[in-house]
């Protein structure tokens, strides 16, 4: 199996009209925080997820990207037939699940978020 490259893989999320991620439950387990989710976010790139774990965390449903029930092919489609039929919506979405990144997911700002919880636990009471 042939790899593409990480800039190659960015260079594609940045032109597609959406990022799709529709995950389902395997065995009891959920998709944990998508890594593609956060990078197609962070490339002002539309992301249509499953509407489970971490990716329920992740997207604020209509706001920062789209989320659909699992294993709902009609919900999806729909929503990939809004998003092909309206820029100003691919655009609007794109943006503030960038901006969503940008002020909550950032490395400084989660580094400072992971330091809190630390020292809250390391806290002499």
């Amino acid at each position: 199996m042939n790899s593409i490259p990480r800039d190659e893989v960015l260079r594609l999320a940045k032109a597609a009209l959406a990022v799709l991620i529709p995950s389902v439950p395997a065995s009891g387990v959920v998709e944990a925080t998508s890594i593609a989710a956060l990078e197609a976010m962070a490339c002002c790139t539309v992301v249509i997820a499953s509407r489970i774990g971490g990716l329920a965390e992740i997207i604020e449903d209509g706001r920062t990207g789209f989320l659909v029930p699992h294993s709902n092919p009609d919900a999806l489609a729909d929503v990939i037939s809004r998003l092909y039929e309206n820029a100003d919506l691919r655009k609007d979405v794109g943006r503030r699940g960038f901006e969503h990144i940008r002020e909550s997911l950032d490395r400084p700002i989660w580094f400072s978020k992971v330091r809190k919880v630390y020292e809250s636990v390391l806290e002499p009471k």
